[in-house]
């Protein structure tokens, strides 16, 4: 059986994936200075650290991630993601690399992902807690979920 995954997040699923994830809590999708400021020198650093790319190649990674936010290769796709509260306009307009998700989308994934698939993700005893609140919440209908998980979790970065 399939289980078919965010196409905005899992595109090509014969490549290995990478994403450098901006979360936000309280504001819009944005991508700080570490991973935007080429003299700070954080994406090399830390392409060199994940290890999924030749060193000969990962100054020239580095700088297609500068740029456009997104290196592709034979074997690896490389992409940085803003998570928050709304998307951003600036980025869908001149940076359209950059995977934006809403917490309102991640939360009626996971509702949408736990029900379409409630038989093969019902052993999940080895989930963290939360993983396991969000399961049992999972049956009530969206709007009752959403409802629900932000009055469970009012520390959550969802809010």
């Amino acid at each position: 059986m399939g289980m078919l995954d965010d196409p905005s997040v899992f595109g090509d699923q014969h490549k290995i994936l990478i994403y450098f994830a901006e979360v936000k809590a309280g504001q819009r999708c944005t991508i700080n200075g570490p991973w935007s400021k080429r003299p700070r020198q954080n994406i090399p650093r830390t392409l060199r650290a994940v290890g999924c790319i030749p060193d000969e190649r990962v100054d020239d990674a580095a700088n297609q991630l500068y740029q456009s936010c997104y290196y592709e290769d034979e074997r690896v796709v490389v992409r940085l993601m803003a998570v928050g509260d709304q998307l951003n306009p600036i980025y869908e307009n001149s940076k359209p690399n950059v995977v934006q998700i809403t917490w309102d989308d991640a939360i009626h994934f996971i509702h949408r992902r736990f029900n379409e698939l409630r038989v093969s993700k019902s052993q999940h005893d080895s989930w963290p807690e939360s993983g396991r609140i969000l399961w049992e919440m999972s049956e009530a209908k969206v709007d009752r979920f959403e409802k629900n998980v932000l009055a469970r979790f009012p520390w959550a970065v969802w809010h």
